[in-house]
């Protein structure tokens, strides 16, 4: 017969074994993740549908901590400094972005930026630093969105100025961004374009525009047609405008650190032209900025109201311009211009 103790000796001792095994397998396992390649982004960057299909290795990091009240200079510069390899942001943040920051993205990527289209406008356009660390993914452009605004409809096919419009005085919500409002001033005819624009706002608010129009306080939003999609497609007091003179661009761009070894998964951004994925990201607002032809889904499978906004004609798709980042001289001059307008 066996001796209890010793088999209770030998039972303890094979626990510490085990548990000794699991921590290490645990370490591995924290190892492992560390490496995992990591993409970062503000919140509702990325459209949901495409986000979910990010590849392993490859992990999705949420950018915490962003209000109005962060300096839009400063997060993304905090993600790559924290490791991340890549990210995923809006054109407005390029700015905050430094040369040291940013590696050369693989050649391939360039490949589809097909000659004439607005990607390669906006390639072209930026200072030399980004020209080939930044790749254009997905593109929408900025609207006019009313609420019961039948009568204003035919002005606003034509131009901006129907912002002028007496009945929209103090009911128009703006984003917070003077560099948009600047440039849609210059699109309206006449003396004093920008402070008059500034006159008739309601308010300026980027994160809560829906809200302002859905809740009767104005009847006008100007934002990116993204932002909108959804509810225009399901609430009929709502009808959204892209006018005959063009609009800003809303970009979403990709950049990797110079800090990482990784390179951006291929498959995964080539996802975001292709069928079926581009058609659910057509109803959420995007459209692709590449081989833009070729990327057009089939007519029947988007609803009218966003095809019309997302692939306009041709000659109204190129007048759309890029909000690209500005100059030390030209930002000096920006915000003369803006104070000077105050109304």
């Amino acid at each position: 017969m066996r001796n209890p103790e010793r088999l209770f000796v030998l039972g303890r001792r094979q626990l510490l074994q085990i548990g000794a095994l699991s921590s290490l397998m645990m370490i591995s396992s924290c190892r492992r993740e560390a490496r995992a390649p990591r993409l970062a982004a503000v919140l509702d960057t990325l459209p949901k549908p495409w986000r979910q299909r990010l590849p392993s290795p490859w992990k999705f990091e949420t950018l915490a901590g962003y209000s109005l009240q962060h300096s839009k200079l400063n997060i993304y510069e905090r993600a790559l400094y924290a490791g991340a390899d890549a990210i995923a942001f809006h054109d407005g943040w390029l700015s905050g972005l430094k040369a040291k920051q940013l590696a050369l993205l693989q050649p391939s990527l360039f490949t589809a930026v097909a000659p004439g289209t607005q990607a390669c406008h906006f390639l072209e356009s930026l200072p030399a630093y980004l020209k080939q660390t930044v790749l254009p993914v997905l593109v929408s452009p900025w609207v006019l969105l009313f609420r019961h605004g039948e009568d204003l409809i035919p002005q606003a096919r034509v131009s901006w100025s129907v912002l002028l419009d007496p009945t929209l005085h103090g009911r128009v919500v703006f984003p917070a961004s003077a560099r948009l409002m600047l440039s849609v001033a210059k699109r309206i005819s006449g003396r004093d374009s920008l402070r008059r624009l500034r006159s008739q706002k309601l308010i300026t608010d980027d994160r809560h525009a829906l809200n302002w129009l859905l809740q009767g306080e104005a009847r006008v939003a100007v934002l990116p047609l993204s932002r909108c999609a959804e509810v225009i497609r399901r609430d009929p007091r709502l009808t959204v405008v892209l006018p005959k003179q063009g609009a800003p661009l809303h970009w979403l761009l990709l950049a990797r650190s110079v800090n990482s070894t990784e390179v951006l998964p291929w498959i995964w951004v080539k996802d975001a032209w292709s069928m079926p994925l581009c058609i659910r990201l057509a109803a959420a607002g995007w459209r692709s900025p590449l081989l833009e032809t070729d990327s057009e889904p089939p007519q029947e499978v988007i609803p009218s109201i966003l095809r019309e906004t997302l692939w306009p004609p041709e000659n109204v798709w190129q007048r759309c311009w890029s909000l690209l980042p500005l100059r030390t001289q030209e930002r000096e001059q920006l915000l003369k211009d803006w104070r000077r307008s105050a109304p």
